[in-house]
């Protein structure tokens, strides 16, 4: 694992602080073209070439005229970091920002929201990055940052990719504190459909909610991978405790949703569950690979309720077999006929027949 954070994230991505949270109004809509580009102070240094809201100092360091509802847009450009808000100055939290890419190239980061400090706590809830197209290296929905001491909370901020090349790490959410607790809990990111293969560069990972600590005490639960797209390859897989896997219907039998080269962790108990793209068919003895681990440091298991299910009307098993987890097509359960009645032969027939007249013959004797 530490392998897979370091070569992910490096120093850059702990740089990061974001948050979102339910719609609501946005309070500015900030657009590249049209929009410049800023230089923003954070604590520890200087960011050159930023495209996001407009920002005033507080004390000497950065913060976002408005925390909530605003939307950011890169459509074209080459800026070094595009985020949906920043606070950098005070303890308010970031929620509800959103950084949308449309094209251009960003060097750095793109983050929902960023909010980083030194000695306090910091929280980026309900942020998002889409990313349709364009070029960026990594790509956060929300990222908490206590540097020295203080509790940072970065929880159901979401990355959504429908696009574009990414280079970097992938990150639903980040928080990190040096001795206070960090929490990164219910983030998601969402790989959608029809992704040519090459939308991952080589070192791209892919992260839930990750949570960095020194000291202190590190939370990670309820964190999600939705994937619609098949064929894709990426560098490293953690931080997800519910993979989605949804099967187009290009799909066939044989084929794999995700490979892994470097490291792969599913965590204990793995939640999985697996439906269908419309157009997607399946038959008994088909098999499918969800992800492929075997070239890479495989860990993890799934949890018992996810080992079976059914897809188009199809019973499956869904299983860890050598560092791959694999689904596997069963024949279907067939119903029992109705319970049938033996037939008698003639012989039989007959003499039944007889015993039922002598009975019969009885009965109205008696009566008479």
């Amino acid at each position: 694992m530490k392998r897979f954070l370091c070569h992910i994230l490096g120093g850059a991505a702990l740089a990061l602080s974001f948050s979102f949270s339910a719609p609501v109004l946005a309070q500015e809509n900030i657009a590249h073209p049209g929009d410049s580009l800023q230089s923003i102070d954070s604590y520890d240094g200087t960011m050159n070439d930023v495209l996001t809201t407009s920002v005033t100092p507080v004390s000497t360091f950065h913060k976002s005229n408005f925390v909530t509802g605003n939307t950011v847009t890169l459509n074209s450009g080459t800026p070094t970091r595009v985020y949906g808000a920043v606070n950098f100055g005070d303890t308010d939290p970031l929620s509800g920002n959103n950084a949308v890419i449309n094209g251009g190239t960003v060097s750095n980061a793109v983050a929902g929201a960023v909010h980083v400090l030194e000695n306090d706590n910091t929280s980026v809830t309900n942020n998002r990055v889409e990313i349709g197209g364009g070029t960026v290296n990594d790509a956060v929905g929300g990222q908490a940052a206590s540097d020295v001491s203080g509790d940072a909370l970065a929880s159901n901020n979401t990355v959504i990719i429908t696009g574009g090349t990414i280079n970097g790490g992938v990150f639903g959410g980040v928080a990190s504190s040096a001795s206070g607790q960090a929490e990164a809990n219910n983030n998601t990111v969402r790989i959608g459909p029809g992704l040519p293969v090459t939308v991952f560069g080589s070192n791209v990972g892919l992260g839930g909610g990750m949570p960095v600590g020194t000291t202190g005490s590190t939370v990670s639960t309820g964190n999600t991978l939705q994937i619609e797209s098949a064929g894709l390859r990426v560098y490293g897989l953690a931080f997800f405790q519910r993979f989605e896997f949804t099967l187009p219907a290009t799909l066939v039998s044989g084929d794999t949703m995700l490979i892994v080269t470097d490291q792969t962790d599913l965590g204990t108990n793995a939640v999985m569950t697996v439906s269908a793209a419309p157009g997607f068919t399946v038959s008994p003895g088909d098999a499918f690979i969800l992800i492929d681990g075997t070239g890479s440091t495989f860990s993890g298991t799934v949890a018992a309720a996810s080992q079976s299910g059914t897809i188009g009307g199809y019973p499956y098993t869904l299983a860890v077999e050598s560092d791959t987890v694999v689904l596997r097509i069963l024949q279907p359960v067939q119903s029992r006929a109705a319970t049938s009645v033996p037939v008698a032969g003639g012989g039989v027939l007959a003499a039944l027949g007889l015993l039922l007249a002598g009975l019969a013959a009885a009965g109205l004797r008696r009566r008479r």
